[in-house]
């Protein structure tokens, strides 16, 4: 199933963790957004994580009393949770298949998971820290879509890489897109706290990457540099323009294989994952049944 290919890649704001790795922001404050982001930091480290915003504002204008408001955060962290959960079983199952120690899920492991509450953007969501970039490659393994063009006898090398934003890629045994499943996730919320936002909740869906290395360029809406010496490539998109603009495109001159790897990240970090999350799915609606 060829378009069973993606992950529900993560809706993150860096916060404090482990390895030294500050929080750190540089993106405009939406009211309602659903952000996905991956961060290579320059020690190996990669970031990985998911974000809701609550939007409580949009919430009170729909009525909802502070009670109400709260009972939807907690259906909501509820949901966050349970991706969460299904996410980390599909990073169980590649490690089962070759266990290595160095690379176990857990504290003092190549791949740690935390919930994050970010008060200052008023976000929900989840975050793993994959510790080095082996432990990355581990758990993705990818193949290589570069494009290079020599020039001359330089022999400059033009790397390249692309792909559909990940919002807009098919879940198709679920027959709808990453975004359309994420939203849901947050509307499930809502109605589950007697709350109708239908009409109201529309999100910018945000894709973000952030690296070390000023010498990767994109096709990103705006790149910003943080206080942590990061530049941070930015995709936001309102719903309808998913369908029709919702290429990334990443590229840099000068080879450096450690360079191409981060920039892989961008589009190919989660081929293997979703097909193991859906088969999670269907098994467990097997069992139900």
């Amino acid at each position: 199933m060829k378009k069973i290919s993606i992950i529900l890649l993560a809706i993150l704001t860096v916060l404090c963790f482990g390895l030294g790795l500050k929080s750190t922001y540089a993106t405009e404050r939406e009211e309602s957004f659903i952000k996905i982001q991956t961060i290579s930091y320059q020690s190996g480290a990669v970031l990985q994580g998911f974000y809701f915003s609550c939007d409580e504002q949009m919430l009170a204008q729909n009525g909802a009393a502070p009670q109400t408001i709260q009972a939807f955060k907690n259906s909501l962290l509820s949901q966050i949770n349970h991706l969460k959960s299904l996410m980390i079983a599909s990073y169980s199952a590649i490690y089962l298949q070759n266990p290595n120690p160095e690379y176990a899920i857990g504290d003092g492991g190549g791949l740690e998971v935390s919930l994050v509450s970010d008060s200052s953007t008023n976000a929900l969501g989840f975050q793993f820290l994959f510790t080095s970039i082996n432990s990355w490659l581990y758990y993705h393994p990818s193949d290589k879509n570069e494009s290079e063009n020599q020039e001359g006898v330089q022999f400059i090398t033009t790397h390249s890489s692309q792909g559909q934003i990940i919002f807009n890629q098919t879940i198709s045994s679920l027959d709808m897109t990453v975004g359309q499943y994420l939203k849901s996730l947050y509307l499930n919320s809502a109605q589950s706290a007697g709350i109708v936002v239908e009409e109201s909740y529309n999100p910018s869906f945000i894709y973000e990457y952030a690296l070390s290395s000023p010498k990767v360029h994109s096709n990103a809406d705006k790149i910003e540099y943080s206080s942590l010496g990061l530049y941070h490539h930015f995709w936001i998109r309102s719903e309808e323009e998913l369908a029709s603009n919702n290429q990334i495109k990443l590229y840099y001159y000068q080879p450096n294989q450690q360079w191409w790897y981060l920039t892989i990240i961008c589009v190919g970090v989660g081929v293997v994952l979703i097909g193991l999350v859906i088969s999670i799915i269907k098994s467990r609606k097997k069992i139900i049944k």
